[in-house]
C-alpha cells in the first residue's frame, strides 16, 4: 500500500454558516485518518456577517467581506459541491440535488440558516430589504 487510509466514513456539511465553518478550520488543523468531508452550498462565495453593515456603509469593498468556499475547503483537504440540496433521503443516506445525481453520507449536518418571513403582499423596496440569505 502506498500509505493511503482507505475512506471509510463520509461526512456531508449543507450549508456554509459559521458551525460548519469553524468545523472546517479544525479539520484543516487536525483531520481524521478514513474520514472524507465534502461542503455543499449553493454558493461558492459568502460575506462574513458581521462585516456586512460595513459594507453598506461604504467602509469595506465587497471582496473585502467574502471568503471563497472553494479555495477555503482545498486547504482543509475537504471536497466542495456548489448545488442546491433538494431532499434528504435519511432511509438511504442520500441527499438529492435538482440538477446532479444524489450524494451519500455517513453523517449530515444541516447548517442552513433561516429565512425571513414578510407578510403577505410585502414588496422590499429602496428602503428595506432582507438580509438573508447575505450573497443574493
Amino acid at each position: 500500500m502506498n500509505g493511503m487510509v482507505p475512506i471509510e466514513k463520509h461526512v456531508v456539511l449543507v450549508g456554509a454558516g459559521n458551525a460548519h465553518l469553524v468545523f472546517l478550520k479544525r479539520w484543516r488543523m487536525s483531520p481524521w485518518p478514513g474520514v472524507a468531508v465534502t461542503l455543499v452550498s449553493e454558493f461558492a462565495e459568502i460575506p462574513y456577517s458581521a462585516m456586512v453593515p460595513g459594507h453598506i456603509a461604504g467602509d469595506y469593498r465587497w471582496d473585502e467581506i467574502t471568503l471563497d468556499l472553494v479555495r477555503f475547503c482545498r486547504s482543509a483537504g475537504v471536497r466542495f459541491v456548489a448545488a442546491r440540496v433538494t431532499g434528504v433521503d435519511a432511509a438511504r443516506s442520500r441527499i438529492e440535488f435538482a440538477d446532479r445525481s444524489a450524494m451519500s453520507f455517513d453523517v449530515l449536518s444541516l447548517g442552513l440558516g433561516s429565512l425571513p418571513a414578510a407578510p403577505s403582499g410585502w414588496a422590499w423596496g429602496e428602503w428595506s430589504f432582507s438580509m438573508r440569505p447575505l450573497v443574493r
